[in-house]
């Protein structure tokens, strides 16, 4: 055979990818791995667009929900579908009760699925007579978004905190409330307090007793200790400066709240209006509470 032709030939056979002068593999172009190449590189791209996808809907932070009425034992709750993110199936509302005696909690919540043509939810099982507000988040089957800031205060607002504008004194008081099933106002919370606040201010008030003593009104003790009337634990206070928080004496045993939302001690033989809070399913006994606090002796 013509050895040159052969070698001729050879030419335009592609190298097995061995090269004989430094004993290594060499990666040839060819339209395989092109095409390999392209798939691959698409399938990053689709993969991390999809993680993006992913961190940006966890990440996203809803309007808060409306409430749009009130019944006795739920709610009915609203989102905007325009601040709905796109890929949303189910929708989570959760519950927060105002002044808990153990503490502003949410209740585990509700889980609805979601269809932006009815936008609004009824929220079940709310105790009768309480502060409750609402949160939101949304969820894309795989994950939820960050929960939304919490809406308005909502149930039985008005049923539940009373302003009772015949001046008595703090024990008069007291015992007024229990007697109609409530308490003087036991405030946990800066919210509750502003609303307080914003109830005595429509009203023109200009201070009110609320449910908080000193327990030492009555002993040889130096100093105070403050309790609520129907238990809950002294976690928040909001005293003016001025007030007489730490000397315990009668004539400032006694706690209302101003027109600014600021506490002052007061005796507690000074004729004021007063809030009545509505007591909790759970709350102790009218005997027991009617005994509580500040007693005038018979």
């Amino acid at each position: 055979a013509d050895s040159s032709a052969f070698e001729k030939n050879s030419a335009l056979v592609p190298s097995s990818g061995i090269n004989a002068e430094y004993g290594d593999t060499t990666q040839h172009c060819s339209l395989p791995n092109i095409f390999v190449n392209m798939l691959l590189a698409a399938f990053s791209v689709l993969l991390v667009g999809t993680y993006a996808a992913a961190v940006e809907f966890s990440a996203y932070k809803p309007d808060a929900p409306v409430i749009i009425a009130e019944y006795s034992h739920s709610a009915q709750i609203s989102i905007d579908p325009a601040n709905v993110p796109e890929g949303t199936v189910s929708v989570y509302l959760q519950a927060m009760e105002i002044a808990d005696l153990t503490g502003n909690i949410e209740g585990v919540g509700y889980v609805f699925g979601y269809n932006a043509a009815v936008p609004t939810f009824y929220y079940p099982q709310l105790d009768e007579g309480k502060f409750f507000e609402y949160r939101v988040r949304f969820g894309n089957g795989e994950s939820y978004s960050d929960f939304s800031d919490q809406s308005g205060y909502s149930h039985a607002d008005a049923s539940r905190i009373e302003l009772e504008e015949i001046a008595r004194s703090w024990v008069e008081a007291k015992e007024f409330c229990v007697l109609n099933g409530k308490h003087l106002a036991s405030i946990n919370s800066q919210k509750l307090n502003d609303k307080i606040e914003a109830l005595l201010s429509e009203q023109g008030g200009e201070n009110a007793w609320i449910g908080l003593y000193d327990d030492h009104y009555n002993d040889d003790s130096a100093s105070t200790t403050w309790k609520w009337i129907d238990g809950s634990k002294f976690k928040f206070d909001n005293f003016e400066k001025g007030a007489s928080v730490e000397a315990s004496t009668l004539d400032s045993s006694a706690v209302a709240i101003n027109n600014m939302g600021e506490w002052e001690t007061h005796s507690p033989d000074e004729k004021k209006v007063f809030f009545c809070i509505g007591t909790k399913a759970e709350s102790i006994s009218k005997a027991e509470e009617s005994a509580r606090g500040i007693v005038v002796e018979a």
